[in-house]
Parts: C-alpha cells; sequence; structure tokens
C-alpha cells in the first residue's frame, strides 16, 4: 500500500513537475521575445533552483522510501524468527509429548507383561499344588490298600 502510495505521489510529482517545466518553457519563450538579457539570466537562475528543489525532493523521497523498505524488511525478519522460534517450541513440545506416549505405551505393556506373568506363575502354583494334593490322595489311598 505504501509503495502505491509513493508511487502516485511520485506520478502526481512527475505530472506537477511536467506542468511547471511547460509552464516555465512558455514563460521563457514569452520573456524572451518580449524582455531584456537580464531578465533571461534571471529565468535561467529560476530553473536552476527549481531543478535543486526537485532534485532535492526526490532524493528525500527515495532516501524515505528506502528507510520504509528496510525498516518493513526488518520487522518482517522479526516476525519471521519469532514464527520461527514458535515452531521449534512446537516441534519440541511434539517431541516430548510422543516420548513420554511412548514411555506409558512401554509401561503399560510392560506393566501387561508382568500380570501375565503373574497369572501364569500363580496357574503353575495352583496346578502344582493340585498335582501334589492328588499326589498325597495317591499315597494315601495306596497306602490304605
Amino acid at each position: 500500500r505504501s509503495s502505491d502510495l509513493k508511487d502516485g505521489e511520485i506520478k502526481h510529482l512527475k505530472s506537477t513537475l511536467k506542468q511547471q517545466e511547460e509552464s516555465a518553457r512558455s514563460l521563457g519563450r514569452k520573456l524572451r521575445e518580449q524582455a531584456q538579457e537580464q531578465i533571461r539570466k534571471a529565468v535561467e537562475r529560476q530553473k536552476q533552483l527549481q531543478e535543486r528543489s526537485r532534485e532535492q525532493e526526490l532524493r528525500k523521497e527515495r532516501e524515505s522510501m528506502s528507510e520504509d523498505r528496510e525498516r518493513s524488511i526488518a520487522e518482517l525478519k522479526d516476525s519471521v524468527a519469532r514464527e520461527a522460534q514458535k515452531s521449534k517450541l512446537q516441534h519440541a513440545t511434539i517431541i516430548s509429548l510422543r516420548q513420554e506416549v511412548e514411555e506409558q505405551r512401554q509401561f503399560a505393556k510392560q506393566a501387561n507383561q508382568e500380570k501375565l506373568k503373574a497369572i501364569s506363575k500363580a496357574k503353575d502354583l495352583i496346578r502344582q499344588a493340585r498335582r501334589e494334593e492328588i499326589d498325597k490322595l495317591k499315597d494315601k489311598l495306596e497306602l490304605e490298600h
């Protein structure tokens, strides 16, 4: 937007300058036809002053545009740096959450394996106790006979 405004201002200034130059030329022609050499020199001096003024205005405008551009670039760099930092933090958070989920998954898996081992051991103990009981009963029956 700023550059569009600046372009419009430049076009306006150029148009105004063209009008001024045309007026000065017309005035110069009339003065040359009607005036003495001294008036022609005064007009020439005035043209030079206008040219210097125009050059100064254009230089100031270029400097202003350059400063605006540099400021915009600095703001964009800052914004990009902030977004990069946010992205880095989000990425680190995602990695941390993934690790935490994986740790919980491993913990649940380990707990499930320990539970299955405990169940298996309990079943083995029950089987062993039954076998021992059956063996005692067999021994008892054999002794009775």
